[in-house]
Order: structure tokens, then sequence, then C-alpha cells
């Protein structure tokens, strides 16, 4: 006693010193922590490294590294991306503080879908509990105790599940308690059950929400829940409705949506056929031939069975004749819907869930219309279906509806994947099934080992749904028959002669040797051919009847040959009748699903879900996977079947050698046939193959196959007695699908075995070298269980001299090499060691690609993973020091391991230690270096090299060439890039620029004295963005001026020749016109490669910058944005300046810029171009700039927090037009709302013409920006009924602006318009000329006249002659005068016919970013076309035509404006700025209008209609209950609002049962 109290003493003592010291730990850490914390130089150093650590994951997937990532909390405000990736406890925070959070319309989706992620399902974990309880009783204690580990972690799991559902229960109530004006935008409860969701289900129906559950509904309910939810939410209608109210859509389409069920189709089915209620309306749509029948397999008689499921609640839940009724049309709208959803998700990058929500948001849609039209003539009220109600009344529509074409089946898939028969005939006798362009080998599989009323029904449904070529009085004997068959008694009799008939119909020749295997009899109607007759007596002659028929169902019935031997052996007195088909027989599965039971037991809980859809399907292939097995366990048998010498029945056992169903029993037998039965040979059976099978590509039949199977069994059982028999025999056994050590095989019995095949006696003999491999396979994998116990990884491993005594030279080369190609590493160890000579192994006749990458473009990793790396490294090690000059497969290892997953820096280094310390291996890193080498050394460097290189542009679509849609470093491509004018058209191939030489081992990862790399991260980036961004950039601008200044000579000259032929006359002038349209198609291509030009140039250099924004290192994106702004030849876009942040800045602004000062207003495209200063339109000056991508602004807008960083990202677009207004756009639509947005509109120029500058529909925090404007700048939306006024002044102050520059850029991409401005043009100028001429010669004729008349003295004639004269001169004059005004109209219409054109073009939107894409007209060869048409602008004419037409067209729409206006009020405009949000159902943005807009809006008419349209009903409520005193009127007092309520809602499928709810009498 004293000992123990001592003890118990000491430990006390122990146990008090060590908390005691924990507890002086602890303190001593917290005092340094506030220590530290309230030093104020290590608190700010923290807190900046925390800042400016880019990336505090190290991502093992480049596709991770996302500019979005590592976002403060502060900015994550969105509901989705907190639900998606799994921040619930930030959201719980954020809801407990009631802070902003931006809610879409899929939110509550997210939402619920995470509420099924952490569901736990306790029956799934009870079954696998069960499968572990019966694995622990057959294996040893190590799998008990892994099994109790796993049950250990499942708990573990179930614990965590728990917790999160907890917090997710905790977020939904905190959203309906503080943000339910913004959750529930639609109805919560409908898309609870469309995700099946019942936990949040429950909150939402219960107190204290009791959120309304409308009849639409149970659409969902039935095509996602199971049955006890339809039953929970029809008791829902009676207490919320006082009803049971069953919608038209679910009467009519109930058991289609019920086929759409994926987890529970057979339950609601047999719901909604078989409830409790007497469905009498079931019986009187039968047929008529199917009601004398009485057996309950028949289809009609099924009535007055029981209902197979009892359900808490039973309600009539469809017309069943109805839901025989499908609209096929309605498949066509279907697929056409599909292709619009396609569409959509080309056009919007959405989520996965955004997506399927509006593909089920349209279908609602056309099936509401679908409802609407089939109602059209039936009354207002929809039919009501109480409990007491009779149910006779409901055949009249399926009587008016049974004829029509347009039906609705189920999938045949889904029918045959249920297991109740009685639901299956049910559905067959309502005509509910489709089997389009299915055949009956699909699923039809007639078993000889069905019961009767399976293989019944599987008869019955070939019949009727895959027997086309059957006329319907055929079907109609059959089915005669079968109900003749039904009624026979004796059971066993009526399954034989279902069977005899069956196979007297189909004809099945599996069916019929089954039937003769079981029975021992033949069916004598199927083989008249033969001309014998076999009384199934069990008479001898009987017997071999049968047996000859049998062998003639293997192949060769009904050939002349088989008939005269049958003959010819039934005359033969020498065969005597043997048993031998009771040989025949199944062979059991049982121990290969033993085999694979532990391989199977992971996969159980991933396919408990689809057990109910493949169970008969899964039964099919149990039957084809019991093989008739010849089973040979007797002497006699053997000695019975040499002897007869029958060629026949040698066939017999032929075609089972064939097909690997050939057994022996034991080894015994095996010997006797060997040794003493030598007749049974090799060259026997290939003459019997060769003259009985017709198997003329089988060479005959390996011999070692007649051992395997007893080879297998014995080392599965370790049997060395019938080990030495086999070894005696002499043959190397062939390989075996199969394993050949059990699972449960004790350790002790291996060894054993072990110590045997390693002996003197065996030493392998009877292994073959697949057979050796896949056995020592099995060794490594049982082997690994036991680490702990067993110090060697190999230690379990037969322990040989020299594998090379076993086996020759070349089979162990080959064996090392596969080994190696197929990951199995221990493996290859143990050979390895195991071998004393290799020899040099060649891979010559084995290609090996060399991948880099696919075209997701994703980096191709080698299929090992993290575990495989350490076992690579130490076959390369093994080979480097015992077998160094392999240098091939060597390298091909060294290749496999920098491409695997995972592989570290460490590692690599280490493996380049090992290299070196052998003087074959020494200089492999320097020599023999490629592409492949060089990438993976990068990507081991750094993740983020991948990722830049996998960024750059069209780097994919080089795929196309490969046949493999991969990289491949060994693959030839046919092309050359950068070579010749067609480089931009080149596919960029990622050899030609990322070169091997440079991106070394010793560059990449030398390391100085101190142990830091030489090149830093970002040098090394450095040079990789020269080598494979720059680099091209610059060759494609050198080849284009070079192509350029070839074109330009060319060009030239083509303009003096056409500027000489101008002076001709008017016949020159149109062939010169013709001239000049070739010139003009001989340039377009000249125009494709300009174009082609700068997208290449723009996307390779926006990827640099693109690039350093998504690893978050703003620095460098200034560094590059700098170098790119410094180079002129980059800058080969041409912007306008008129509207460019330099002219927008405010002058109260406090931003400081040195850029103004230095900008200058010349213009770049032209800047010899005399332009006039006071012109009514101005000529639009134009700078060369480079231009930033939407992407590489988002990017910079959402990463860059500093007002000073974004001020200077605009002052190196300083002079662009509307940069700063795209810089605005993108930080609302980026969330940068307080900071970049606000800065925006403090320091520069920003036209509102609207609150919501985004769609509410868009995923966009509208509320967030409206408040900013609402409160900081109201101002400027002070008046939102001049918005509209607003926007047409700023769009033709726009258009005023842009529209001489526009019609330049028209022009010159409309040839022939621009032609026919030049044609008339010219004619006006020659008409000119002409009328100067004709003056000039009328006067030369008046002055001769005169003088004549002088002289002649002849007052008379000289009268006459000046008459005629004057008259003459007078019509030339009109005449020229009438050419001028033609020639001066055709001028004016070509002029107003652009401008108009110009117009539509700008008002539609073709022209919104026009500004930047006017490249076309700084070609060398439009050049004179631009100046001309410079000069021609600045005519005071045609800037006066310009201006009265801007002029004139403003007035116009203004006026129009003005009269919609005084035709409807803006408050009572659907579009205003209130009636938007309250149409989209948006609470918060309508209640934040009124705040700021008190008394100026109202609820109207056409925004109820519209709302109620949208199903927002959820807004109106919010109303009724809410009067908003800043509303001009109030939706619960206002009678006529409420009386045009009620008209819309009484129609409507769901809102009109809650009339009552808005005290509206019905």
């Amino acid at each position: 006693m004293e000992i123990n109290n001592n003890n118990s003493n000491s430990n006390n003592n122990i146990i008090k010193n060590d908390y005691k010291e924990k507890e002086e730990r602890e303190n001593r850490n917290e005092i340094l922590f506030w220590n530290v914390f309230h030093n104020k130089f290590l608190r700010c150093l923290i807190i900046h490294h925390i800042n400016n650590t880019h990336e505090w994951v190290r991502y093992e997937d480049h596709s991770n590294i996302h500019f979005n990532n590592r976002k403060k909390f502060k900015d994550i405000v969105s509901l989705d991306r907190m639900i998606r990736s799994k921040q619930y406890i930030l959201l719980k925070y954020k809801l407990e503080s009631n802070e902003h959070i931006h809610i879409t319309k899929f939110s509550s989706t997210y939402l619920f879908k995470a509420f099924n992620e952490f569901k736990f399902n306790s029956n799934n974990n009870n079954n696998n509990n069960n499968n572990n309880n019966n694995n622990n009783n057959n294996n040893n204690n190590n799998n008990n105790n892994n099994n109790n580990n796993n049950n250990k972690e499942r708990e573990k799991e179930k614990e965590e599940k728990e917790k999160t559902l907890i917090i997710l229960k905790d977020i939904l109530n905190l959203l309906l308690i503080k943000k339910r004006n913004q959750f529930e935008i639609h109805d919560l409860t409908k898309d609870a059950i469309s995700n099946d969701c019942i936990e949040a289900f429950n909150i939402l129906v219960n107190e204290p929400y009791s959120i309304k559950v409308y009849p639409s509904t149970l659409t969902k309910a039935i095509k996602n829940c199971h049955p006890d939810i339809v039953s929970l939410l029809l008791d829902l209608q009676i207490k919320q409705f006082g009803k049971t109210i069953i919608p038209k859509k679910v009467k009519n389409y109930s058991i289609f949506m019920a086929s759409k069920n994926k987890r529970y189709t057979e339950q609601m089915m047999n719901f909604i056929l078989f409830s409790n209620l007497n469905l009498s309306i079931l019986s009187s749509s039968s047929s008529p031939s199917s009601t004398t029948s009485s057996s309950p397999t028949s289809p009609t008689p099924l009535s007055s069975l029981s209902p197979p499921l009892q359900f808490k609640s039973s309600r009539i839940f469809e017309d069943i004749t109805q839901s025989s009724i499908i609209v096929e049309e309605r498949k066509n709208k279907r697929f056409k819907k599909d292709e619009k959803i396609e569409k959509k998700k080309e056009e919007f990058s959405k989520s996965k869930v955004e997506i399927e929500k509006e593909k089920e948001n349209e279908e609602e849609n056309e099936e509401e219309n679908e409802e609407e039209n089939e109602e059209e003539n039936e009354e207002e009220n929809e039919e009501e279906i109480n409990l007491n109600e009779d149910l006779f009344n409901v055949d009249k529509d399926y009587e008016n509806n049974n004829n029509n074409n347009n039906n609705r089946f189920i999938d045949f898939k889904t029918f045959y994947s249920l297991k109740s028969l009685k639901l299956k005939y049910k559905l067959m006798e309502l005509e509910l099934i489709s089997n389009k362009n299915l055949t009956a080998i699909d699923f039809i599989e007639l078993s000889i080992d069905y019961s009767f009323e399976r293989l019944l029904f599987e008869f019955r449904v070939e019949i009727k749904y895959f027997s086309n070529h059957l006329n319907q009085n055929k079907k109609n004997e059959i089915e005669k028959r079968l109900v003749e068959i039904e009624l026979i008694n004796d059971q066993f009799e009526k399954l034989k002669q279902l069977q005899k008939f069956i196979i007297l119909q189909t004809k099945l020749i599996s069916l019929s040797k089954d039937y003769i295997l079981k029975y021992g009899e033949t069916i004598n109607e199927l083989h008249l051919d033969d001309g014998f007759h076999s009384l199934n007596d069990g008479s001898e002659r009987s017997n071999l009847i049968n047996l000859f028929r049998y062998i003639g169902l293997l192949g060769l019935n009904r050939t002349d040959y088989f008939l005269k031997l049958m003959k010819e052996s039934m005359n033969d007195n020498k065969i005597k009748w043997y048993p031998i088909l009771n040989c025949i027989k199944k062979e059991n599965n049982n121990n290969n699903n033993n085999n694979n039971n532990n391989n199977n037991n992971n996969n159980n809980n991933n396919n408990n879900n689809n057990n109910n859809n493949n169970n008969n399907n899964n039964n099919n292939n149990n039957n084809n996977n019991n093989k008739r097995i010849f089973f040979i366990t007797k002497k006699s048998e053997v000695d019975w079947f040499i002897e007869c010498g029958n060629e026949l029945i040698h066939s017999l056992v032929f075609e089972h050698i064939c097909t690997d169903t050939f057994r022996i029993d034991n080894v015994e037998l095996l010997e006797y046939i060997h040794l003493e039965r030598v007749h049974i040979n090799k060259e026997n059976y290939k003459s019997l193959s060769e003259k009985y099978l017709k198997k003329s590509q089988t060479e005959g039949i390996d011999p070692r196959k007649q051992y395997r199977h007893n080879f297998k069994r014995a080392i599965q059982h370790c049997d060395i007695t019938s080990l030495k028999v086999i070894d005696k025999l002499g043959v190397k056994v062939a390989t075996t699908q199969e394993r050949f050590i059990l699972p449960n095989t004790p350790i002790n019995q291996i060894k054993t075995l072990l110590n045997y095949l390693c002996s003197e006696q065996s030493k392998f003999k009877c292994f073959s070298i697949e057979s050796f491999e896949n056995f020592c396979l099995e060794l490594i994998e049982i082997n690994s269980s036991f680490k702990e116990e067993e110090e060697d990884s190999c230690s379990l491993l037969p322990n040989l001299l020299s594998i090379n005594e076993i086996f020759p030279l070349e089979d162990v080369q080959k064996l090392i090499v596969y080994t190696i190609l197929r990951s199995n590493f221990k493996f290859a160890q143990y050979l390895l060691k195991q071998t004393d000579h290799l020899g040099f192994i060649d891979l010559d006749g084995i290609s090996l690609p060399l991948f880099l990458y696919d075209n997701s473009p994703s980096i191709y990793h080698y299929h090992g993973t993290k575990d495989d790396i350490v076992d690579l490294i130490n076959v390369l090690e093994i080979l480097v020091r015992k077998f160094p000059d392999n240098h091939i497969i060597i390298k091909n290892i060294y290749r496999n391991l920098i491409q695997t997953k995972g592989f570290s820096i460490e590692q690599l280094e280490y493996v380049h230690q090992l290299f070196n310390e052998n003087q074959a291996t020494k200089n492999y890193l320097s020599e023999n270096i490629c592409l492949f080498e060089s990438f993976y050394y990068l990507h081991i460097r750094s993740i983020k090299f991948t990722s830049f290189i996998l960024s750059i542009p069209n780097i994919d679509e080089i795929l196309d060439l490969c046949p493999a849609e991969m990289y491949d470093c060994n693959y030839l491509f046919q092309f050359n890039v950068d070579n010749g004018n067609d480089a931009i058209n080149s596919y960029y191939d990622i050899n030609n620029y990322l070169k091997s030489n440079i991106f070394t081992y010793d560059f990449l990862f030398g390391r100085d004295e101190s142990g830091c790399f030489i090149n830093s991260f970002d040098n090394i980036l450095n040079l990789l963005f020269n080598q494979l961004i720059f680099i091209p950039v610059n060759n494609s601008l050198n080849n284009y001026n070079n192509y350029n200044n070839y074109n330009n000579n060319n060009n030239n000259n083509n303009n003096n020749n056409n500027n000489n032929n101008n002076n001709n006359n008017n016949n020159n002038n149109n062939n010169n016109n013709n001239n000049n349209n070739n010139n003009n198609n001989n340039n377009n291509n000249n125009s494709n490669n300009s174009n082609d030009n700068y997208i290449f140039i723009s996307t390779m250099l926006n990827s640099i910058l693109e690039f350093c924004l998504t690893i978050k290192r703003v620095d460098l994106f200034f560094k590059y944005l700098e170098i790119i702004k410094n180079n002129e030849n980059y800058k080969i876009k041409y912007v306008y300046t008129f509207n460019s942040p330099s002219k927008s800045i405010l002058p109260t602004t406090t931003t400081t810029t040195t850029l103004i000062k230095s900008f200058k207003q010349d213009n770049q495209l032209f800047p010899n171009l005399k332009v006039s200063d006071d012109l009514l339109l101005p000529i639009p000056k134009m700078i060369k700039v480079f231009h930033l991508t939407a992407n590489v602004i988002q990017k910079a807008i959402t990463i860059i927090e500093d007002a000073e960083l974004i001020q200077k990202l605009i002052e190196y677009h300083f002079n662009e037009n509307q940069f700063h207004q795209s810089v605005f756009l993108s930080a609302l639509w980026c969330g940068r709302i307080q900071d970049t947005a606000r800065f925006i509109m403090n320091s520069y120029q920003v036209k509102l013409t609207c609150i919501n500058v985004f769609s509410l529909a868009e995923d966009c925090d509208t509320l967030s920006y409206s408040k900013l404007f609402l409160t900081e700048f109201f101002e400027k939306i002070q008046y939102p009924e001049n918005f509209e006024k607003l926007r047409i002044q700023l769009s033709f102050k726009l258009f005023r602006e842009m529209l001489l520059g526009l019609l330049i850029l028209y022009y010159q991409n409309e040839p022939l318009q621009y032609q026919k401005l030049i044609n008339s043009i010219n004619n006006n100028n020659n008409n000119n000329n002409n009328n100067n001429n004709n003056n000039n010669n009328n006067n030369n004729n008046n002055n001769n006249n005169n003088n004549n008349n002088n002289n002649n003295n002849n007052n008379n004639n000289n009268n006459n002659n000046n008459n005629n004269n004057n008259n003459n001169n007078n019509n030339n004059n009109n005449n020229n005068n009438n050419n001028n005004n033609n020639n001066n109209n055709n001028y004016n219409n070509n002029l107003i016919e652009s401008y108009q054109k110009v117009k539509s073009n700008f008002k539609n939107g073709q022209y919104n970013r026009s500004t930047e894409m006017v490249y076309n007209i700084t070609k060398p060869e439009k050049y004179q076309e631009v100046i001309f048409l410079y000069d021609l602008f600045q005519s005071k004419h045609v800037q006066s035509l310009f201006d009265s037409l801007l002029k004139n067209d403003q007035i116009k729409e203004e006026q129009e404006l003005f009269e919609r206006e005084r035709l409807i009020d803006y408050n009572e405009r659907n579009d205003n700025i209130f009636n938007d949000p309250f149409i989209e159902g948006n609470i918060e943005q309508c209640e934040l209008i009124l705040k700021y807009y008190p008394n100026r809006f109202k609820i109207t008419q056409s925004a109820i209609t519209s709302t109620i349209r949208n199903n927002n009903i959820h807004i109106i409520k919010y109303y009724y209950n809410n009067s908003n005193p800043n509303l001009i009127n109030n939706l619960k007092t206002d009678s006529t609002l409420l009386n045009h309520l009620k008209m819309i809602l009484k129609n409507h499928q769901d809102y009109k049962y809650i009339l009552n709810y808005f005290c509206v009498n019905k």
C-alpha cells in the first residue's frame, strides 16, 4: 500500500509540475505577444508584411492563381462568393454586425445547395458500418484497426457537418431577420424544394416566418423530393389555403415529372399511381383484353393488389389519363430553348448555378404559357380537388385528348430501371412509355434463371415495344397463350411452359442451350432439320440426340456437315451415352467478389444513390458474368471423352477451351491428362478449330490455359503440393486477371509460399514473366498495409540471388521498362536490386511523348503522385549508382520526375547532387537540355511562371495541328513561324521563343554563398517577358513595316497615275474609277494584315500587364506599362481626344498632374494637316496610344486601392477618349465604389443620365453605388425626369464631335459610296467648266454678228441675228443651270445618305468603340483619300449642311420626347427610377429612391402588371403592409390599384389563391 501511495504521489507531483510549466510558458508567450503588439515599429512592420505578401498559399495548380485571391474581408460583400468559398463564419459575422451584403437572385440557390452538401445521410453510414463489420470478421486485426480508424474519422466528419449545418441554419435565420427585403426577392420555398433542401424549407414555412407555399411548388417537389415532402406540401395547403389545390399542369404531367426525379423516381410514381384512395379511374382505362386475367403479373388486375407503400397523407395527385397526353411540339421548343441557353453561356460568364436557374425559369414560363393556351376555353376558376371529391368525372379530358398525337412519354431507360413489376405494368397499361431510337438488345435479356413473373414481364415488354415486325393479330395470339400459361397451377410446369413458349417465339440460342442444360430435354420444333425426334424420356437415344443438338447450338447447327456428322454419330454403336452435359455448370463468382471486396468498399458510398436506377441492368450484367463452365471432376469423364473419338464431342470441349471456360478440378486430373492421356494436344485442337469453328485467325490454343486456373487456386490457398505437381509438368503458366493472393490470407502462409517459390526446387519455374510481375505487385500491395511492423518495404517480396537466373535478359529488360512506364516504382526498385546484369536498354521501339500542356490550356503532369516521387528518386538513385550507362532510361525517369506534380526544388537539388557524384551522369543537367526541361524547371521554380506562359494569347491554337491535342516537344509542326508576310497569321510556337540554353538549371536554381538564388523572381520574369512577348512583338512590327514599305512604293505609283488621268475627259474618268476600285480591292489584304497586326501586338502586350495584376504585383504593372508607353512603335492605335481625362478634369479638383502641361493638341494622325479654327463642326484630332483591354482595366481597378495610383493610371492615358469613364464603370462593376468611383466623380466630369448604371438583373452591387450617387452627388441626379432629355443632348453633342471622323471611317469602309461621292464632285466640276466655255463662245458670237451687221448696214438683219443669238444664249444658260442643280443635288444626296447611315449605326451602338478602331485611315493607300475628305469637310457648304442636319435631328428627337412625356407622365412610366427596381422586386432600391425623392413617385397599374409577370409578389406585399409616406399613393387604400391587382392575380396560377391577403373579395 505504501508503495502505491508513493507512486501516486509522485505521479501527482509530475502532473502538477507539467501543468505549472505549461501555465508559465503560456504566460510568457502572452507577455511577449503584448510587448510586440505595443511596439509601434514592430506592429507596423508586421502589418506591412501582411499587406505586401501577395500569396500566403503555395498553389499546386496554376489556375488557382487569381487576382481575386486574398481579398480583404471588408471588400467581400457578395453573399454568393462567401457561400461558394465556404466562408460561413465570415458571413455569419457580417450578418450579425448588419454589414452591407450584396444579394442576388441566385443567392438562395447557393445557400440551399450548401445545406445539401453538409447534410449527413445516416442510412448510408449504417450500411457502410455493417459492411465494415462484415469485413472485419473476415480480415485480420490490422484491418480491424484500419476500419476502427475509418469509423472515428467518419464520426468526426459527421460532427463537423452537423456544426456546419447549424451555422447555415443561423445564416438563414439572420438573412430572414436582418436582410429579408433583399433576400426574399423570389419564391424561397420553391427554391428550397427545387434543391431538395428540407432543413431550409422547415425554417421558411414555420414560425416566425410562415412563408406561403404556392401550388406550383408541387411541380418542383415531384421532380426533386421524396413523396413525404409532397404529402407535407398538400397538408400545408390545407393549413394555409383551407383546401388542397392541384394545378392543372401537375395533374396533366405528374408522371412525367416523377420520371425526372433522379433520387426518388419509383417512390414518387408509386405515390402518384397507388395512393390509398379508391382510384377506380385506373381500371376504366385498362384494355379489354386483359380484364379476364387474374394473375398478379398481368397488367390489368394490378388494381386488386394492396399498395406497396404507405404514406403520411394521401391525395388525388394527378389526372391519370391526362398523364398519358404528351406534347411533342414542346420537345422541339425545349430544344430551341436549350440553344438559347447555350448562347447565353457564350455571351455571359455566369456560374453553373445561374445558368441552371435561368433554364428552370424559362421552363416554368414556357409551361405557364402552355397552360394559358390550354385554358383559353375553360373557366377562370381553377378546378379544386378536396378529400371527398368524386373521381369519376376526370375521364372527359382523356377522351378528348387521347387521340392527340402530341404526347409526352416516359423515357424507356427510366421505365426499365424501375424495380416494381406492379408499377411497370401500370405504366405500360397507361401507354406512357417511349422506346424511340432503342433496340431490345440495349435492355431486354431473357434468362433461364429468371422467376416466372420477371421472365413474363421481360417477354411482354419485348413484344410490346420491340416487335414491330409482328402484326396486332400475332401479338394478340401471343398474349392469349401467355394468359393460358398464367392459369397453370403447378409453378414448376408454368415456368417451364413459359420458357418453352418464349424459346419457340424468339429462337434464342443462348436460351435454348440453357433449357437443355436445365431440363435435359430439347424442343423438337426447333430442330426439325436434323430429322430426329427426341422423346425426352431419359433413354440413351434421346440423351444422345439432346447432346448433339446442344453441340450444334454452339455454332454448327443447320450446316450440312453437322447434319452429316450427327447422323453418323447416331448410327455409330461405339458411342455410349455419358452424362457429359452435367459437367457444364455456371461459374460461381463469389471468389471474384471476395477478391474485389476491398476495392469496392470505398466506392459503395458513391454508388448507393444509383443502385435503384441500375438494378435491372446490374442483373443483366450478373447473368453475363455467370458463364457456363466445363468442369472435369472425374477420370471417367476424361476417359469417355478420349475413347469415344467423336469429332462432335471433341468440338464441345474445344469450344470451352477457346472461350476459356474449360476447368480441371484438381491437379491430379491435370497430371493425369498431361502425362497419361496425351491425345488431347495442341495439334488436335488446332485442327478442330479450323474444321468446326471456322476460326481461321486462331493459330491454336495456348496449352498454358489449361493450367492457369489450377495454378491460381494453388497460390490462393498456398497449396504447395499442387504447385509441386504444376512444376513437375514443366510449363510456364500464363497470367490471369484474377488475384493470386486473397485479402484474408495470413502473412505466415504467404511467407511459407514464398519460401517454396524461392527454393531450388521451384525458383518460380511455373511463372511466366507476366505472372511473376502480377504476383510481386500483389505482394507489394499487401506489404504496404504492414509498414509499421515490417522494416523493409520489400520484406514480403521473394528473396532471390538474381532475377537473371529465372528469366532471360531480354525479358528482364522489358519487365523493368514496362514496370517503370506503368508507375510500379516499388516493384522497379525490387527488380533493380535483384538484377545483377541489366545491359543497355534501348527505347527506340517505344514512343515517349514529351507533353507540356493541353488545350485548356493546363500544364500536363506525369500521372504519379507525391508518394511516387520518393519511389522514383529511389529508382533513379539505384540506376545512377548501379547502372549509370543506361542513360536513356535514366533520362526518361528524370523527365518523369520533373513532370510530376509536387516535385520540389529541394528534391531537384538532391537529384542534381546525385548526378554530380557519378562521372557518367555529372554533366546531364547541363547537356542535352531541350524545351521540355526548361518548361518544367520554370514550373518547379515558381508556378507563377507556368501561369504566365499558359496565359499567352492563342498559345493553345497550335494544338489544332497535334493529333493528341497536347503540345508535344517531339512533334514536328509543318509551318515556319515569323517567316514572310503572314507572320501574324502563324501559330504561336513556344519552342521558337523559350530558349533552353537560357533557362537552364544553373540559371534558375543556382545559389550564391549565402544560399539565395542568384537570379531573383523578377529577373527571371523580366527575361520571360522579353523572350516570349517582346521578341515576337518586335518581329511582327519589323515584318509589317517591311511589308508596308514595299506597298508604299506601289501605291505612290498608282496614285501618280490616277492623278494624271484625272485631267482627262469624263470617259477617261470612268476608266480611272474602275482602276481605283481594283486598287481598293487589292488593298483589302493589306487592311486585314493591319488589323491582325494590331490585334496580335495589343493582346500580347496586354497579357504582360494582365499577368502582373493577376499576381498582384502593382509595381511590376506600372513598370511595364511605362516601358510600353515609352515605346512609340507599340502605339499603333489612333483615338480621339475630345472627351479625354485631360479635357474632363474638374477645376475644383485637388488632383495635380504634370501631364496636363505637357499635353499637345496636335493631330498626330496628320500633323501637317491645316484645320480652320472657325468651323461649325470640329475636325476630330487623333493621337497614337497603346490601348488597355477591358480585362486589364477591370483587374487594375479591382487590385489598386490607392487613389494616387489610380490617378497615375489615368495619367498614362490622359489624352485617350473616355478613359476616365471606363475606369469609373469598372469601379462600379468591381465594387470599388467608396474609393475609386468617388475619386473619379470628385476629380473628373462624369455625366450621369441614370441611377442604375447597370441592369438590376446583373450581378453588380447596384445598391452601393446608388447610395453614393444619392448621398454625395445628388445635384447630378436631382431631376430624373430630365434624364432622357439629357441623354439626347449628350448623345448629339458626342455625335457632333465624332461625326466627321465617323464619316471618314465610313467612306473608307464603303469604297462604292466613296466613289459615288467622287463622281458627283467630278461631274459638278466638269459642268462648271462647260458653263464657262459656253459663256465665252456666246460673247464671241455676239461680237462677230454685230460687226457683220454694221458692215452691211442691214439693221433688220442685225436685229434678227441679235435676237436669235440672245435666245440661244439664254437657252444654253438655262441648260447649264439645270445641269448644275442636278449635280449639286447628287452631291448633297450622297452626303445626306452617308450622314443618315452613320447616324443609324451610331444609335445602334455600332460605333461604341469606333473612336478606337480607325486604324484603317492610317494606311498609306488611304492617305490621299483621307486628306481629300479632310479638305472637303472643311468647306462651308458641307459644314453648314451637316450642322443643319444635326440641329434638325436634335430638335426632332426632343419634340418626340416632349410628345411622349405629354401623353405619359414620368411618374407613371415603367422605366422611371422607381418603377424600374419595383418591377425587378428590389425593395431596398425602391426605399432608397423614395427617401431622396419624396412625393414624386407612385405605384402604377402597369408596374403592378409587370411585377406580377416577373413573379415578384413579395414587393407588392411589402408596400401593402408598409405604407411609405414618400409615395404619392397607398396600395392598401387605393381601390383602383386593388381592383387592378385583383384582375391580375385571379388569372395567375399561384397568386390567385392569396387574394384574401389583400382584402379583396373573390
